[in-house]
């Protein structure tokens, strides 16, 4: 999302953010962009703070920030919050799917009554949606009266910046895993992956919540593979080192929205290796390799190592659709056009 706003300003539109309260200074400008606080994480009562002091004091930052159209993510109560304030002031409403979970009617992801009531209602009252794949904007359709605009998801990196990952004859071949440790990313997989292949090394990085037992009982394994390096959370501006040495980015997981970390991947020029392909992206285009199961998935990893050729084409095929359909400026031009448009939109980026 920043960097897509940041390629909007590029163009002429100014952008506002609304985030949490984390002792900052409220109003202030961080490059470029200006920074509305809310409520602090952990303010109010139990049961009350629903109410006050957090929608009041969304609500107080929402009239601060004062733009002609308001943009929300992350499905949950906020996406009825924010709809309501957008429609009781006329201002016109953009809510962002960010996971498959999220355009199922059963919404598996949302726990509450409440969550899903005040989430169902945003959808409706949205003046667009904006889904991260035609796999998305298809479970969306299944909704009654429920269109949906596919934009493709932003990386940070222009296409010309440097450096990019490259292929060694000379060294261990390094697999880069990157995601929360929980249930549905398969860490199962990912340990029988590192035992069938010793020859690789294994960059994890990730963290999990403090109660995740699955996540407890991968890490106590996963101390136990020698090729097998665990590095805990890792913030964004320090990943370049990862990218920069891997020769595949591998994900084992069983669902997702639109993995930001391909992307990433990608605009290294490094091959993406994945149980799931969304929209058949990386089978269509031959930006990595996808294999079904563990097998197919270490099979996968072999091929991509074998030769310096076939490594050095996928790398190319994955940082030229980075470039044509990542990049922040393909992604702000379609949303530019929602912005300039009508107060309800449908078409196709």
């Amino acid at each position: 999302m920043v960097s897509l706003a940041k390629a909007l300003k590029g163009m002429g539109f100014p952008v506002t953010f609304v985030t949490w309260d984390h002792g900052q200074r409220d109003g202030e400008i961080l490059d470029g962009l200006k920074v509305y606080k809310c409520f602090a994480p952990n303010d109010g009562l139990p049961l009350l703070r629903f109410l006050h002091p957090r929608w009041t004091m969304l609500n107080s930052a929402l009239q601060r920030a004062d733009a002609d159209v308001y943009f929300q993510s992350c499905a949950d109560s906020l996406t009825g919050q924010v709809a309501l304030w957008a429609r009781r002031h006329r201002r016109r409403f953009v809510f962002f799917v960010m996971h498959d979970w999220h355009c199922i009617p059963e919404l598996p992801g949302l726990r509450t009554r409440r969550e899903q009531l005040l989430y169902r209602y945003g959808l409706r009252a949205a003046d667009c949606i904006v889904a991260q794949s035609i796999r998305q904007k298809a479970q969306l359709a299944l909704w009654p009266g429920m269109n949906s605009t596919v934009i493709y998801p932003t990386g940070g990196r222009q296409s010309d910046q440097l450096p990019l990952a490259s292929f060694s004859d000379h060294r261990r071949p390094r697999v880069l895993w990157v995601g929360r440790l929980a249930k549905v990313k398969r860490l199962d997989w990912l340990l029988e992956i590192a035992r069938a292949l010793p020859e690789c090394d294994f960059d994890v990085v990730g963290g999990a919540n403090s109660t995740d037992v699955d996540a407890e009982r991968f890490l106590c394994r996963a101390r136990e593979f020698p090729n097998i390096t665990l590095h805990g959370a890792v913030p964004h501006t320090s990943m370049d080192p990862f990218y920069q040495s891997a020769l595949a980015l591998l994900s084992t997981s069983s669902a997702e929205g639109f993995p930001s970390v391909f992307i990433e991947a990608w605009s290294w020029g490094l091959p993406v290796v994945a149980a799931l392909d969304i929209d058949d992206l990386i089978s269509h285009n031959n930006l990595g390799i996808v294999g079904h199961s563990v097998p197919a998935l270490v099979e996968a990893l072999r091929s991509v190592f074998k030769s310096r050729e076939r490594w050095t084409y996928l790398s190319r095929q994955a940082l030229g659709h980075y470039v044509r359909s990542h990049s922040p400026a393909i992604a702000a031009r379609t949303m530019s056009r929602i912005l300039m448009a009508g107060s309800k939109w449908s078409s196709d980026a």
